[in-house]
């Protein structure tokens, strides 16, 4: 994940720092990946479900459980084909910032880097 910060502490490439990112993010993005997904299962399984005897299925929940996996999928397909096409990224403004500079580490994982 990248993610651009301003550096108003005067962190360098390699320094390791600790980056406050607001709630309402962190809330959101679990809403998308989790509430959800699981939303769309249980509308499209009900809706299957409730239609399966009007299109002739005999096992009502085997429909319904396959008819929430597909529209799982096809909503994952369709947030990563928007996120790979670039669209979505434009609109996220996060009011991230350096809160801290923590000890240089060469090998860290999070590091601040100049584009």
């Amino acid at each position: 994940m990248e993610l651009h910060v301003v550096n108003r502490m005067g962190a360098v490439v390699g320094d390791e720092v600790v980056v406050e990112v607001p709630d309402h993010f962190i809330l959101k993005s679990a809403f998308h990946l989790y509430g959800l997904p699981m939303l769309i299962f249980f509308a499209a399984g009900a809706a299957a479900y409730l239609a399966s005897p009007v299109l002739g299925f005999a096992d009502r929940d085997l429909w319904a459980a396959l008819t929430g996996i597909v529209a799982i999928i096809l909503y994952y397909v369709a947030v990563g084909s928007r996120e790979e096409s670039g669209h979505g990224r434009d609109r996220v403004h996060l009011d991230a910032r350096i809160v801290r500079i923590q000890a240089h580490h060469d090998d860290s994982p999070l590091v601040c880097h100049h584009p």
